[in-house]
C-alpha cells in the first residue's frame, strides 16, 4: 500500500503556531479517489497552507488540475482548467440548531475579502474541502473553443427538425396544431 506523504483529515486545533503546508498530486496519490468523479485521471498539484489565527484558522493556496468535460453547443470533448487561488478563514462554530442562522450568504461584503468557512468540528476533511472548490470551477455552460462549434450546433437543429432554428416566431408551431 502507498504511504501518503501529507494527511487528509487535519485537527485544526492540533496545528502549529506558524502553521503547516500540505501538498497534495497524483503521483502522491493522496486525493485521487476523493476527486476521481470530477477530474478521472488528470493530473493535480494542490498546496494548501493552514494557520491558526486567535479563534480561527486561515487556509490558503493553489488547486491546478483539469476537468473532462462535453461542449454544450457541439458535444465535443472540451477540457476546462481550473487555476484556483483561494484565501479563507475556517470558523468553528456550535450547531446553531434548525432555526438559528448566521446572516451569511457565501459572498464578501467586500469582494477581496476572505471567505469565511463555518465548521461543526475541530476535524477538517482537506479532500472534501478541495473537492468542492474543483467542483465550483466547473462552468454552467462548457464551450469547446473549436472555431465551428456554433456550425455544428445549428447542423444538428436542423436535423433535428427544431423549428425554432428556422422560424422567427416561436408560437407558429400552434398554427399546425388547430383542429
Amino acid at each position: 500500500m502507498k504511504q501518503t506523504a501529507y494527511p487528509t483529515k487535519v485537527m485544526l486545533t492540533s496545528l502549529q503556531e506558524t502553521g503547516e503546508i500540505y501538498k497534495y498530486t497524483n503521483q502522491t496519490g493522496e486525493l485521487t479517489k476523493a476527486l476521481a468523479d470530477l477530474i478521472g485521471d488528470a493530473p493535480y498539484n494542490v498546496e494548501i497552507q493552514l494557520m491558526p489565527a486567535g479563534n480561527a484558522f486561515l487556509i490558503s493556496g493553489k488547486i491546478k488540475t483539469e476537468m473532462k468535460l462535453i461542449c454544450s453547443h457541439c458535444g465535443r470533448d472540451a477540457v476546462h482548467e481550473v487555476n484556483d487561488d483561494f484565501k479563507e478563514i475556517i470558523l468553528i462554530e456550535d450547531d446553531r440548531g434548525r432555526g438559528g442562522h448566521t446572516g451569511h450568504v457565501g459572498s464578501d461584503l467586500v469582494s477581496d475579502g476572505p471567505y469565511c468557512n463555518y465548521v461543526q468540528s475541530a476535524s477538517f476533511d482537506i479532500a472534501d474541502f478541495v473537492h468542492e472548490h474543483i467542483a465550483a470551477e466547473e462552468p454552467y455552460i462548457v464551450e469547446c473553443g473549436q472555431p465551428d462549434c456554433e456550425r455544428v450546433m445549428k447542423a444538428a437543429e436542423l436535423r433535428a427538425g427544431d423549428p425554432t432554428s428556422t422560424d422567427a416566431n416561436p408560437f407558429s408551431v400552434l398554427k399546425n396544431l388547430k383542429g
